[in-house]
């Protein structure tokens, strides 16, 4: 049998403004050791309070530059990120 982890988080910006952020980690094997499993809950934990803190900061510099400049950097940061993750899955090929 397989279960499911799952975390969810909603964060306010004030103004009726929400982020809901989660993260499901899926076919987790029964007989994983339970401390592993509460690890695995506390890094899902950890992993979405880092994305909210990037996406508080993208949110403040998009309020400082002007619509072309903050379009251009999420392109940019778009573009980038998918080479990361090319060069992740390349690299995991390879090992």
């Amino acid at each position: 049998m397989h279960r499911t982890v799952k975390m969810e988080r909603m964060f306010s910006f004030g103004d009726f403004k929400h982020l809901k952020v989660f993260d499901d980690i899926v076919e987790i094997p029964d007989a994983l050791n339970q401390r592993l499993v509460e690890e695995i809950e506390y890094l899902q934990l950890v992993t979405i309070e880092i994305a909210f803190k990037r996406y508080a900061n993208l949110a403040k510099k998009a309020n400082t530059l002007k619509e072309e400049d903050v379009l251009k950097f999420l392109e940019e940061e778009r573009d980038r990120t998918f080479t990361e993750i090319k060069s992740i899955l390349k690299d995991n090929k390879e090992n």
